[in-house]
């Protein structure tokens, strides 16, 4: 209260209507006296004579020079720059107002509770700083200089979502740039706001706009895609292009052709209705994050907001990542600095939203646990594409079905088995070369492994990797590099079932026949039958068992040897192997046979005997 009143007498009265809105104590104004004879203390011993605290009748007054004041030093020099900015002197006002934003700290006495003077005093002190930073953003535009307003609109639209002039300069730095999808992203996110909180529509100036956006576009594919360069700053035409965090690009990208055709045809269908999530969902090792990947990169150009990526560890062997600190890695790739994110879930989840919903951004959410782990780190407004990818089925973040992943044709198997060794080697031995793959199963994982083996073993010919392939039983060990195996791939989708899913899975290693059905799955493991059909139903949604026809399943042609590997425990001997052969045979007769009703008695008898 004293340093906002510089050299002039704040009352008693003032100072205890300050410190106590509601209820002040009986001992309020001794309290205050000793708050003040305290302060006294702490100044003279810490400044010079020149700041005191001077008790006079009825209050207090702080004597100090103003210039001393951050706050008065701050808020007299916007009020110079906008003198000098309404007197056409730009070039002294520009400077001016840049050093005068770059000093002010932000909200005042921010983190502590005001009572109505100050709390009046700092929104009136907000709105100063948000005039300012917005008088310096025109000023860039027009001086030509979209390329120095973006960063800063950037960041103050995003603190203000629901401030219209700070967003119709973002949106106006954005076509000025050539970022006419952006604009758009811009206006759509105000709107949803706006109509969300206050349920009111954006303004006319808004409205302008997005008309001179969407007119600058249709221009823009008529003349045959070319866009406008922004001024004579020879920055990107893209505007402020975001930063590139997807991992490095595999060059040897093959196959699913069909698929990232319509992905990429879905994607540019939904883009104008809002942000777009596709999932991907397949067995360990089949390429889901390749082809997530290879997506978000040749997507690139179309939404040069940025292309994020962040693995959210589902199948790792520690805990999968939390939302919130997923959160903290997205924003700081978006570039925000770590104090600015705020410590809560809520304000996170919100400010993440608010900040993607301003850019044309790819995010790769990679190797997703869940639909709960997902949910808070999708958008809601503006243009963003989101690409998620798990092992498990996640039906619950679009309306569209995911995109499940199968292994490899023979001809595709064939083509990535080309890239890794050479032409040469595979036209040398194609038999040797399409048994390799068919030992692999067509999984991009085993052949990128028994590639990559190969590919350092020059001496080795098809034939021979075959031979040590099919040398033992378990060949799995034996495909891998470093510390990648198929093994530990397949392991990372085991250990997180449950004792009951586990047991079903190691059922299907010891079938003779190359498939069981939901009987015979409740017979080898002693479930009950609706158990054992929800079980298979889990394995089939993380995709550790396929359905090849109503009722039956199969496992995989490599995990065929996994559940009775080593990093699996087999399950324990049951005596009597007979016994559960009968009784599944027992119960295929019930469902496939219905006796007469006048004999079903006498049948059901006969059967318990």
């Amino acid at each position: 209260m004293l340093a906002l009143h510089v050299d002039r007498l704040v009352t008693m009265d003032e100072l205890v209507d300050e410190l106590w809105p509601e209820d002040p104590p009986r001992s309020a104004v001794p309290n205050v006296r000793t708050y003040a004879a305290n302060l006294r203390r702490s100044l003279n011993s810490i400044v010079d004579e020149r700041v005191a605290v001077v008790r006079e009748q009825g209050g207090y007054r702080l004597v100090v020079d103003e210039d001393r004041i951050d706050l008065h030093r701050l808020v007299a020099g916007w009020r110079d720059a906008r003198n000098l900015a309404d007197r056409g002197r730009l070039a002294e006002a520009v400077p001016l107002l840049a050093q005068v934003i770059e000093a002010w700290p932000g909200a005042l006495l921010a983190g502590l509770p005001l009572g109505p003077h100050l709390t009046a005093r700092r929104e009136a002190v907000e709105r100063d700083r948000q005039l300012a930073v917005e008088l310096l953003g025109e000023l860039r535009l027009r001086a030509d200089r979209a390329d120095l307003a973006l960063p800063l609109l950037r960041a103050h639209a995003s603190r203000h979502p629901l401030r219209e002039p700070a967003q119709a300069l973002l949106m106006r730095a954005l076509i000025r740039s050539g970022d006419l999808s952006g604009a758009l992203a811009v206006y759509q996110a105000t709107h949803d706001a706006l109509a969300q909180q206050l349920g009111v529509p954006p303004g006319p100036e808004l409205e302008r706009l997005r008309r001179t956006a969407l007119d600058a576009r249709r221009a823009r594919r008529r003349t045959g895609g070319s866009r406008p360069v922004a001024g004579s700053t020879g920055s990107d035409p893209d505007g402020d292009r975001g930063a590139n965090w997807l991992p490095r690009v595999v060059t040897d990208f093959v196959g699913r052709r069909e698929i990232v055709d319509r992905m990429l045809d879905e994607i540019a269908t939904g883009d104008e209705a809002g942000p777009v999530v596709r999932v991907i969902d397949g067995m360990a090792g089949c390429g889901k994050t390749t082809l997530a990947v290879h997506l978000a990169k040749r997507l690139a150009d179309r939404f040069p907001g940025g292309q994020l990526f962040i693995d959210l560890g589902g199948h790792a062997k520690e805990a999968p990542v939390h939302p919130a600190s997923a959160l903290v890695t997205l924003l700081r790739q978006l570039g925000l600095p770590a104090g600015r994110i705020p410590g809560d879930l809520p304000e996170r989840i919100e400010m993440w939203r608010r900040e993607i919903a301003l850019r044309r951004a790819v995010v790769v959410l990679d190797n997703a646990a869940d639909s709960a782990q997902v949910e808070p780190l999708l958008p809601i407004a503006g243009r963003a594409v989101v690409l998620v990818t798990s092992r498990r089925r996640l039906l619950a973040l679009t309306e569209r079905p995911p995109v499940s992943l199968s292994v490899l044709a023979e001809p595709d198997a064939l083509a990535l088995l080309r890239a890794l060794v050479g032409d040469r080697r595979v036209e040398a031995d194609p038999d040797g070369a399409s048994e390799v793959v068919r030992i692999c199963g067509g999984l991009p994982l085993a052949i990128r492994l028994a590639g990559t083996r190969l590919a350092h073993r020059p001496a080795w010919s098809m034939s021979d990797m075959v031979r040590r392939l099919v040398g033992k039983p378990a060949f799995l060990p034996r495909l891998q590099a470093e510390a990648r195996t198929v093994v530990e791939a397949f392991a990372a989708s085991y250990e997180p079932l449950g004792d009951s899913a586990k047991r079903v899975f190691r059922s299907f290693g010891l079938a003779a026949g190359s498939h069981l059905d939901t009987a015979m799955v409740g017979a080898l493991t002693g479930l009950p039958l609706d158990q054992a059909a929800d079980l298979v139903d889990e394995l089939v949604d993380r995709h550790l068992v396929e359905e090849i026809a109503d009722g039956r399943y199969r496992l995989h042609d490599l995990m065929g040897s996994t559940p009775t590997s080593c990093p699996y425990r087999p399950i324990p001997h049951r005596p009597g192997k007979r016994r559960w052969k009968v009784s599944w045979t027992i119960s295929c007769i019930r469902s496939w046979w219905r006796p007469p009703r006048s004999r079903r008695s006498a049948w059901s008898t006969c059967i318990s005997a």
